[in-house]
């Protein structure tokens, strides 16, 4: 047998390294793509299994049974002119919310045993535009529950608020946000901002919580409002209701 020279082994090696190295390289790119199938995949698993956004539940119309209660409460004084009372699954901060801007009475739907008591609280607000809550709120909304026969029964409002210790950078870096309107502190019933035409949450012109940080985090949730109110607002005004009065 022919013993092979140095030369011829050392090509003999180059060439099985070579198809070595073809071998590995046609791994690494199989390695690849399935790397890359894995991952698609995955991906399509987590979107199938990735909870679809629920649609916000409509509001509920309660405007009828709310009529029966103001006529309860307030014999002889029709009803407001434009207003009307609805249950809003997306109203968490509050038992309820007086709009005046949309002119709606909204109720949370948590609220179960006290709606009556809740639409005399807000029927105070309608009545008092302005009126913050405090000694004054809470005499006209036991004096009308009074009349219907709930005694003592406001349980949202002490009559003192509790002492808070005052944060007035938070306080300053919600009021310069250009979305808001109007700052209140409420005391014992919270802050409100009420917001600027064109700007909502949850269905509602303003943002009512019972801490600072609350009310911060809850500015985030802020979007555009579209309502047939905001249009009107930020429609252009005719040169002639402008103008004013003429005179001769």
């Amino acid at each position: 047998m022919k013993r092979r020279t140095i030369a011829e082994r050392e090509a003999a090696d180059m060439k099985r390294i070579a198809r070595i190295d073809a071998q590995i390289a046609a791994a690494n790119l199989t390695a690849q793509r399935l790397r890359t199938e894995r991952v698609k995949l995955v991906q399509r698993m987590r979107t199938r299994r990735a909870p679809k956004p629920r649609a916000p539940r409509p509001a509920v119309d309660c405007t009828r049974q709310a009529k029966q209660v103001w006529a309860a409460v307030y014999p002889g004084d029709p009803w407001p002119k434009g207003w009307r009372a609805v249950f809003k699954s997306s109203l968490t901060s509050s038992y309820g919310h007086c709009d005046y801007r949309a002119k709606t009475v909204a109720l949370a739907k948590r609220v179960r045993t006290d709606v009556v008591q809740t639409l005399i609280h807000e029927f105070v607000h309608v009545r008092n535009p302005g009126l913050k809550h405090g000694v004054t709120f809470n005499r006209l909304v036991r004096s009308g529950a009074a009349r219907i026969g709930i005694v003592d029964r406001e349980p949202f409002l002490p009559e003192e608020a509790p002492p808070r210790r005052p944060t007035p950078k938070l306080i300053d870096r919600i009021k310069a946000d250009p979305r808001v309107g109007e700052f209140v502190d409420e005391g014992s019933g919270g802050y409100w901002a009420y917001l600027k035409s064109g700007f909502e949450r949850d269905g509602m012109h303003g943002v009512h919580e019972y801490t600072l940080r609350e009310v911060a985090a809850a500015l985030k949730d802020v979007d555009p409002c579209a309502c047939e109110q905001c249009q009107e607002d930020a429609a252009p005004k005719s040169v002639a209701a402008c103008a004013g009065p003429q005179t001769a």
